[in-house]
């Protein structure tokens, strides 16, 4: 049972509910016309799989990193770590577990770029970059075109200027729009 317990506690850790910012892998093989067969591409599945495993690798450090400002925070203080339903153990063994999948997905597509760009941007966030109002907004818009560009390499396309431009600025609108 205590299996069960850890399990549902990971899961709501990692945050799944905001994988879904990485179906923007998907992206360059729908504006590409490509969408039908790439979805069956295992090079796009995997980097899609891969922005999820860093994405939840991120947030499980900001929060080891944040824990004092969430347990005060009305939307962080529930999540398991800052409710002190996880400890510092069962958080590093999630980072390793996620790191090593991380390092096993992007062995099996050969991209590797947008992945290590996303953590060390991701990282330098978390420690020191989000307290600089625009450079706040530019990593997070950052990330959405990390995750085309991901999208683009798993098929082999070049990303068009459009589509770049077009997901900065959707990606900036929805930031700004939290805040």
């Amino acid at each position: 049972m205590a299996g069960k317990k850890y399990f549902i506690l990971w899961v709501e850790e990692v945050r799944i509910r905001h994988w879904i910012k990485n179906v923007l892998v998907f992206v360059p093989a729908f504006f590409t016309l490509q969408i039908y067969k790439s979805v069956t591409d295992v090079h796009l599945i995997f980097a899609f799989i891969s922005f999820c495993l860093s994405s939840s690798l991120v947030y499980l450090i900001n929060d080891l990193q944040d824990i004092e400002a969430d347990k005060l925070t009305p939307n962080n203080k529930d999540r398991p770590y800052a409710a002190g339903r996880l400890s510092n153990k069962q958080m590093y063994r999630m980072i390793f577990f996620l790191s090593l999948l991380l390092i096993i997905a992007m062995v099996i597509i050969g991209i590797w770029l947008p992945f290590i760009v996303y953590i060390i941007i991701n990282f330098m966030y978390t420690f020191y970059l989000k307290k600089i109002a625009i450079l706040d907004i530019l990593v997070i818009c950052l990330g959405f075109e990390l995750r085309i560009w991901a999208g683009a390499e798993a098929i082999n396309v070049v990303l068009s200027p459009w589509l770049i431009s077009m997901v900065f600025f959707l990606a900036l609108f929805l930031v700004l729009s939290k805040r």
